[in-house]
């Protein structure tokens, strides 16, 4: 990163990355060697508080001070509600940033439905259901916040974030699966035909 003009070098990277990769790592081997089973209830709860803490505050919501109701109702008027209507009116960067920022929150969700034994088989409708209310209330609460503005089209990729998430995840257990049975499947025996003369 130090060669490139438009980058920052950060000694944090260096720990994130290796915790990604080594999170990555125990995970698959979970899912090879489990067949991903699902977490307990327990895990999933504080997994989803702790979630639910972050959520608001990746949005801003404990780092300004909010304003009056009058003053986020006069705002409604200025929202967008054309789809990726703010993306047209920024950088490629800045976009992708966004997009790429917003669907990081929300995928989780999809991941922590996957995870519950009682909503993995409805988790994709399940999480795409709830990242969009979540989602609304996120940028609903960005009315009353001094800087920014809502984008409704921030609940499409929501939606979309967690429920590809869940399917991915379901699609992994079921190759792992299918990969677990191959490798216990033991090969059979064959006895050569025994051929017969006259």
């Amino acid at each position: 990163q130090a060669f490139i003009a438009s980058s920052l070098v950060q000694g944090v990277s260096v720990l994130t990355r290796a915790a990604g990769m080594t999170i990555g790592y125990r995970l698959y081997r979970n899912f090879t060697r489990s067949g991903a089973r699902p977490a307990p209830g327990w895990a999933v709860l504080l997994a989803g508080g702790v979630w639910l803490v972050l959520l608001p505050w990746l949005n801003g919501w404990f780092s300004h001070v909010w304003m009056s109701w009058e003053q986020a109702m006069s705002r409604i008027d200025e929202v967008r509600f054309l789809p990726f209507y703010y993306h047209y009116f920024t950088s490629e960067t800045q976009a992708l940033t966004s997009l790429l920022s917003v669907a990081g929150m929300y995928a989780p969700l999809g991941a922590l439905f996957w995870m519950s034994e009682r909503t993995r088989p409805r988790s994709v409708a399940l999480s795409a259901l709830s990242a969009v209310v979540l989602c609304g209330a996120m940028e609903s609460g960005r009315l009353f916040l001094p800087v920014g503005h809502p984008d409704p089209s921030n609940l499409f990729i929501a939606g979309f974030a967690a429920a590809a998430t869940a399917r991915l995840l379901e699609l992994a257990r079921r190759w792992s699966v299918q990969h677990l049975i191959l490798g216990h499947a033991e090969p059979q025996e064959t006895t050569p035909a025994l051929s017969s003369s006259t």
